[in-house]
């Protein structure tokens, strides 16, 4: 019985798909940008010998609020974008801490499930798969699914991808990574251990 037992869940390991983080990654810029410093955002379209075509592709950073998100009032602040052809993505923070992901074109604004404290290191991700029909796209916080999307099938010059030099002008982003395919959910999920592992052996 234990022998079944064992087996089972080797197999079930084995049906798990590879995690492969370097695997499709365009963009990672070493280093951080402080908001309240760096407002040139991230290499745009400009920034590459040949047009960069994305079809699904993933963007994911981690996040820090240094002190009060900035005044804003009742109103959310922006501080990430990226537009893959007609498709605009924005990020937000809202008033209560809450991150806020954007699209006008499918007129969308979600909130996360709840607020982040100041200095608190918080991966965000959000994966594009092209369905029209299906909510394949979606978003996720600390490596939970927040939201999920139909995006349109197709293909689009990667036109703007900016962080910072928006309205949001307190915090510190860091390792900001740009796919050029959707991630999976392990792999998502994994991203985000990364940033708890972080967070730990800085606190350590």
């Amino acid at each position: 019985m234990w022998a079944m037992g064992t087996a089972m869940a080797t197999a079930q390991l084995a049906e798990q798909p590879a995690v492969d983080l370097k695997a499709g990654l365009i963009i990672s810029p070493p280093g951080s940008i402080n908001l309240l410093k760096d407002k040139d955002g991230l290499p745009g379209a400009e920034d590459f010998a040949q047009p960069v075509e994305l079809s699904d592709y993933t963007f994911s950073f981690d996040m820090a609020f240094e002190d009060d998100p900035g005044e804003g009032g009742d109103h959310p602040l922006r501080f990430a974008a990226i537009r893959v052809g007609s498709t605009d993505l924005c990020l937000a923070v809202s008033p209560e801490r809450k991150f806020l992901l954007e699209d006008p074109d499918y007129n969308l604004t979600v909130a996360s499930a709840g607020p982040t404290k100041a200095g608190q290191k918080t991966s965000v991700a959000v994966s594009v798969k092209r369905d029209a029909k299906q909510a394949l796209s979606s978003w996720w916080v600390d490596g939970v699914e927040q939201a999920a999307f139909p995006v349109a099938p197709g293909k689009g010059a990667l036109e703007a991808l900016v962080v910072g030099g928006m309205e949001l002008r307190a915090g510190i982003v860091s390792n900001i990574r740009l796919y050029n395919r959707a991630l999976a959910r392990p792999e998502i999920i994994a991203l985000s251990q990364c940033t708890a592992a972080q967070a730990w052996r800085a606190a350590g």
